[in-house]
């Protein structure tokens, strides 16, 4: 997995919403938030915030991306999504971002 060397100095700001009885991606954004709040990333940028809301709607998670470069991505999580393939997408940009 491409993740190494995942850093949040680029990331102004992330809020992930979810239904915990609605769809199976809820287990994408649960570990997501999980390791976005290890406490070695959140070192790296202690400005950084995390915000999660618990719905009781029955809608698709997603997870609302805010960068320091004010650019806003919303990954919306699909049953289909594999968190590997989510995990290493946000830390690919990261990367990206840093070094432009």
């Amino acid at each position: 997995m491409a993740t190494r060397g995942a850093s949040l100095k680029m990331v102004k700001e992330i809020h992930a919403a979810f239904d915990p009885y609605g769809a199976k991606g809820v287990t994408i954004v649960r570990e997501f938030l999980r390791r976005v709040s290890s406490p070695k990333l959140a070192d790296s940028n202690p400005k950084f915030k995390l915000t999660s809301e618990v719905r009781c709607d029955q809608s698709n998670p997603y997870i609302k991306i805010t960068y320091v470069d004010k650019e806003i991505e919303e990954l919306q999580i699909k049953d289909s999504d594999k968190f590997e393939d989510v995990y290493a997408g946000f830390v690919q940009k990261c990367k990206t971002k840093e070094q432009s």
